[in-house]
């Protein structure tokens, strides 16, 4: 392109293609508005003198950006899917970028030489093609942050990411005062569970078309492994968990098990479609208890669900919480979504019960005067 006096451009839409820009060296400012889909390989290459550049959406082609040396700020916004081999080789001016959430991959060699390049955040783990995407690049600081969304965290072996690992990670979770949950990290967190309680699957019982599922606390959570989550602060309904000192991160997910029940956690959105999958034995936590899933239900990333090996199927399992060897029922739900609290149970001979028996049916009255059986 003969670019001659181009000082300034601003590209409302549409994909910019190869070599549009390359050599443009008198380019100090570039505007890509949202419609901007893609760009092109070599579409910027060797622009020395563009200094700052924020791109809101679609890929990044090979060498798009490559030797463009004044480069200072890089701005990728939660629209960017993927980005390409060498796109950002010779960024000399760039110290730090940040990787959204809705990137997916990392070309080889994509910031490879950016030789002032200090601190990388990633939002999520992309897949990294071929052998790294930084090079031998001394990063001081390699963050994981990642944010409770619908975004994918996509999972893989950690192959091609910086060599010192990461030296920190946080996870951001949002979870209303007295409400119950499910979650699984990649990482051990050190710092910043106070307030949450976590409880690990113990036991499972059946009574009829309805069941119990017992958990017992935790003292911390392990990395990979699905637990119930509960928020018993005072008021406190964000939290910001928190590994230090170059922590192990994990891509691979544990199940909890329990009399042919598991607890299966994911860093991705799952559909639990019982219809395309033909799989009817899956459960969804809700109100305190797991539902039997039916057509198609979405679980957010960093959730659990329980899954039956097919053995035992109920239409839902109260939750049985077992704190210092004393078991309680938190509560059941009422007809009109509310939790009717629970006061007394009791076998089907009267005899009152400090907790549900398992392997028979239980006698459950609550504040409000009903009687169930489960």
């Amino acid at each position: 392109m003969n670019c001659t006096g181009l000082t300034s451009i601003t590209i409302p839409n549409g994909m910019i293609g190869i070599y549009a820009f390359k050599e443009c060296s008198g380019l100090k400012s570039v505007t890509l508005q949202d419609g901007v889909t893609s760009i092109g390989i070599y579409a910027f290459q060797d622009c020395k003198n563009l200094t700052s550049i924020t791109i809101q959406n679609g890929s990044i082609g090979d060498w798009a950006f490559y030797g463009c040396s004044g480069l200072e700020s890089l701005i990728l916004q939660d629209g960017v899917t993927s980005i390409g081999k060498f796109a950002f080789d010779n960024c000399d001016g760039l110290t730090e970028i940040v990787i959204p959430s809705s990137v997916t991959s990392l070309g080889y060699a994509a910031f490879s030489y950016c030789s002032n390049l200090k601190s990388v955040v990633f939002k999520s783990l992309p897949l990294i093609n071929d052998d790294g995407a930084f090079g031998a690049l001394k990063l001081e600081n390699v963050i994981l942050d990642l944010t409770d969304s619908e975004k994918p965290y996509i999972g893989f072996p950690l192959r091609g990411y910086p060599s010192g690992g990461f030296t920190e990670a946080h996870y951001h979770r949002t979870l209303e005062k007295g409400k119950w949950g499910t979650i699984v990290l990649p990482f051990m967190p050190t710092d910043g569970s106070d307030g949450l309680e976590f409880y690990e699957l113990k036991e499972m019982a059946i009574g009829g078309e309805s069941g119990s599922l017992t958990f017992t606390k935790v003292d911390a959570p392990v990395a990979g492994m699905p637990y119930l989550v509960k928020n018993v602060s005072d008021c406190k309904t964000e939290f910001t968990l928190t590994a230090s000192n170059n922590p192990a991160v994990t891509v691979n997910a544990t199940n909890q098990t329990a009399d042919g029940f598991a607890l299966k956690g994911n860093f991705q959105q799952t559909s639990l479609n019982t219809t395309e999958n033909k799989n009817d034995n899956l459960y969804y936590l809700k109100d305190n208890e797991f539902w039997h899933a039916t057509g198609k239900i979405n679980i957010a990333p960093f959730r659990a669900y329980i899954e039956s090996d097919g053995s035992s199927q109920v239409n839902s399992f109260m939750l049985v919480i077992e704190d210092d060897d004393v078991t309680a029922i938190p509560g059941i739900l009422d007809e009109d979504g509310t939790i009717d609290e629970t006061e007394a149970i009791y076998d089907l001979s009267g005899r009152r019960l400090a907790a549900p028996v398992k392997g028979q049916i239980n006698i459950i009255r609550t504040k409000s005067g009903k009687t169930i059986k489960r």
